[in-house]
């Protein structure tokens, strides 16, 4: 489920889109699930709109009142086209963040993944022919997620 997009665009390059997803299947959601076994904090759900508008009030803080006039005239020259822009209603978003906020309680209930006192110290990220191996078992997979994109 698209949640937000945004078009980029960068010097002598074609604008690309991007967009935020949530990927379900029915009920079923793999934001809330990775969420729940704490392998994410719910706040790293959040989507592009939100993230813009956190950058935004950070600045408001006295502390960078000089960065804060050169980013609002930078702000005030991006198309309304290339802004991030939600894709739902903002109650709907609102509950998707409540789903993971409440997902991270559980987490944290079960001391599981970055809840657990452990968190997950130790572990390595996984190897390329790993990842490659999971591509190509399972490319109906991410031919999915990609068809979700457009």
């Amino acid at each position: 489920m698209p949640i937000s997009s945004r078009n980029w665009a960068f010097p002598n390059q074609v604008m690309n889109r991007t967009a935020y997803l949530w990927i379900q299947d029915a009920d079923d959601s793999l934001n809330v699930a990775l969420v729940r076994k704490g392998r994410y904090p719910a706040g790293m759900m959040q989507d592009m709109l939100e993230a813009d508008r956190q950058q935004a009030d950070l600045f408001k803080d006295p502390k960078f009142a000089g960065s804060r006039a050169f980013l609002e005239q930078a702000r005030a020259k991006i198309p309304e086209e290339r802004r991030p822009h939600r894709l739902v209603t903002d109650s709907v978003y609102a509950q998707k963040m409540q789903e993971v906020s409440l997902a991270e309680a559980e987490a944290q209930r079960q001391e599981k993944g970055f809840c657990s006192g452990a968190g997950i110290k130790g572990r390595s990220p996984p190897r390329d022919n790993y990842l490659i191996n999971q591509f190509q078992q399972h490319r109906d997979w991410f031919d999915r997620i990609r068809s979700l994109q457009t």
